[in-house]
């Protein structure tokens, strides 16, 4: 049953009943007393008979659709109350004098005119008031809770629905447009209502995944969970790897039609998808295995508090960190930053020690898009010495960008000072930190500021920045470059550029220090980014990545899994499969057995083959199933001088024959002549 049902049963909606008097003034002044307050359901049953169980029939109803019948009752709701309120006024107009005489008794009583509007008050608080008192309730808690003790990556779920951001930014109308007319005529029986992703209706009915999660511990006010497979779901995962392994998407694409809602097939055609350009297709797989992923959480896995984790090294887990990545991208493509700024929190905060993908790499973005400034300042109270903040070019640019917006913000004049301060002074720290950044980022813009600072020797000369330093400028100028823009910025900019400067003309020791911190702390690149590099899938920044992670087959339904990966149930082992294998598809083993019927490639060696050992010591091992490398090479060598030897008796035998044909002189000279 839907709230819109639940309220017309309960009765909430209030309406004002005023009594129209037909007499003179003193029957108007005994009717004006009776104003009260009645349920609207009361009211209609009258004329029409209400019956509760009929509430059960909208009970298979969207929650866009609640959103938007919920506004046209309150616009008849408020019309209504438009037309009480004038024939009130009236009224009151009438009984200006009985009111002051109330106003002037000693003993203390409400006057007609403080009851009208006491009850218009309450049904537009109950209307259109709902909001504010909400919002209201929210920051009377906030307040009373101190900064420092409220969790930073806490999710607000009404802006997890990237439909609901669209409707906000493009109004109803043209976000709905003819699909709400289809959902209500194809409207799809027990379909489960859901925050993270919205079924659509050409999806197959979700039924027993094989797929579930449990509570594994509860450890510092936080719950630990994990997924798990069951035997089923095992089978179908033993099915994929198998079609990943024959490199054919049909075959994916067979294990995806016979199990809609397998996960790391989903994740691995929408990646097909991606390749062949059909966005579309590929952020609805993303959004279909979110769906299969939200039908079965825990009920205590609650991801909006901050206090729920997964363990990124089981490799069951490894596939919802995934599945929220790629959404986060396709959200962020559509424009919905809001709800992708939420969607980095929920991420970050299952394994915020870590944080196996690098969402730090890009929550500030989101964050500075979304117009959520005061996270960024929050993070860096919490988080700028503990991780090091300021040595991300992403967050050394972002957080006194969010200063710079926070102080246009602020009404005060002291405020908005401290604010502006405050951001000068991280700026100029962050292009001290990381000069090489300025130039490209221009650039990336297309802009211009003064040419006396652009072409300063500080910011232009070829430096030796590490590559790992490298890579991680390039990643934000890829993805951030937009946020540097707006005129007011590009200013704020100049500004401190020209600063900078002067400091450096100075002798600041602190250019100095910077330029030590970068060749000293730019060593290695952890795993997790190259991880968030290969997931953001930037062509600019991809290009740049280290050969020894370029050369490795990379797996999209589980990219570079780390070294302590484990699983919940074992996995068949399997052989190597080597080109001659397969009789049916390899032409060189056909050659080879239809010469050597006896050829076997995983035929056992005589350990005297390998080893130079005496024969009596000789064992047998198996060939290993690899060429090049082994028993198998040695195999492949003995067959190879079993096939030279046939073919040379084959030519001989075919010689003889001829000669034998032939006869005479002449056949032998041309024996003669073939053997020369």
């Amino acid at each position: 049953m839907s709230s819109r049902a639940f309220r017309r049963l309960r009765g909430d909606s209030f309406t004002i009943k005023l009594p129209a008097g037909t007499g003179g003034e003193e029957e108007d002044e005994d009717e004006e007393g009776d104003i009260s307050l009645q349920p609207v359901s009361l009211q209609s049953q009258k004329k029409n008979k209400f019956n509760p169980f009929d509430m059960l029939n909208d009970s298979n109803e969207s929650p866009q659709e609640e959103e938007e019948e919920e506004e046209e009752e309150k616009e008849e709701q408020t019309s209504q109350v438009a037309v009480t309120s004038q024939s009130s006024s009236r009224k009151k107009k009438k009984k200006k004098k009985r009111a002051t005489n109330k106003q002037n008794q000693s003993t203390p009583t409400v006057s007609n005119e403080d009851e009208v509007e006491a009850a218009l008050r309450e049904v537009t608080d109950m209307l259109g008031g709902l909001e504010t008192v909400s919002s209201s309730q929210v920051e009377s808690n906030s307040s009373k809770t101190p900064c420092n003790q409220r969790p930073l990556l806490c999710v607000d779920r009404r802006n997890l629905n990237a439909e609901n951001e669209m409707r906000r930014i493009f109004g109803s109308r043209v976000v709905r447009g003819e699909q709400t007319s289809q959902r209500r005529h194809h409207r799809r029986k027990h379909q489960r209502q859901t925050v993270l992703a919205t079924p659509k209706d050409t999806w197959p009915q979700i039924e027993r995944l094989g797929l579930s999660m449990s509570l594994e511990e509860v450890k510092d006010s936080c719950h630990y969970f994990n997924f798990e497979h069951s035997q089923e779901y095992q089978r179908v995962q033993f099915s994929f790897w198998d079609a990943v392994d024959s490199y054919d998407p049909n075959s994916i694409a067979a294990v995806l039609h016979a199990h809609p809602y397998h996960i790391d097939s989903l994740l691995q055609l929408s990646e097909v998808c991606k390749m062949g350009e059909d966005m579309q297709m590929a952020s609805e797989l993303i959004e279909r295995a979110l769906y299969s992923f939200e039908s079965i959480f825990h009920p205590l896995f609650n991801y909006t508090q901050d206090n729920c984790r997964l363990n990124y090294s089981r490799a069951e887990n490894r596939s919802f960190f995934l599945v929220l990545f790629h959404h986060i991208n396709y959200v962020g493509t559509r424009g919905c930053h809001r709800t992708a700024f939420e969607f980095c929190k929920m991420l970050m905060s299952l394994d915020p020690e870590t944080d196996p993908l690098c969402v730090l790499l890009m929550i500030d973005y989101y964050a500075v898009r979304a117009c959520d400034y005061q996270f960024l300042i929050d993070m860096d109270k919490r988080w700028g010495a503990k991780r090091n903040l300021s040595q991300l070019p992403n967050c050394a640019f972002s957080i006194p960008l969010a200063f710079f917006h926070q102080s246009l913000s602020l009404s005060e004049d002291e405020a908005r000072a401290t604010s502006l301060e405050e951001a000068d002074q991280k700026l100029q720290a962050a292009l001290i930190m990381f000069p090489s950044l300025l130039v490209p980022l221009l650039d990336k813009c297309g802009v211009h500021i003064d040419p006396s600072a652009r072409n300063h020797a500080y910011f232009t000369s070829a430096r030796k920045d590490p590559d790992p330093l490298k890579l991680l400028i390039m990643l934000y100028i890829e993805r951030g470059h937009s946020l540097w823009k707006e005129p007011e910025v590009l200013s704020w900019l100049e500004k401190n550029v020209k600063v900078v400067i002067e400091r450096v003309s100075n002798g600041d020791p602190l250019i100095k220090q910077c330029s030590e911190k970068r060749l000293r702390c730019y060593v290695g690149t952890p795993k997790n980014i190259y991880r968030h590099v290969v997931l953001s899938d930037l062509e600019s920044v991809s290009t740049s990545l280290p050969q020894e992670i370029t050369r490795t087959s990379i797996m999209m339904y589980d990219p570079l899994p780390p070294k302590d990966s484990t699983r919940g149930y074992k996995c068949p082992s399997k052989k190597r499969r080597n080109p001659l294998e397969n009789d049916e598809s390899h032409p060189l083993a056909l050659f080879l057995r239809s010469l050597l019927p006896s050829f076997n490639m995983e035929a056992p060696v005589p350990r005297q083959r390998v080893a130079g050992i005496p024969e009596q010591e000789a064992e047998e091992v198996p060939a290993g199933g690899a060429i090049g490398g082994g028993a198998g090479r040695e195999r492949l060598e003995e067959a190879i001088g079993q096939l030279t030897d046939s073919v040379r008796t084959l030519l001989e035998t075919i010689r003889l024959a001829i000669n034998r044909e032939g006869g005479g002189e002449s056949g032998e000279e041309n024996s003669d002549n073939d053997i020369d």
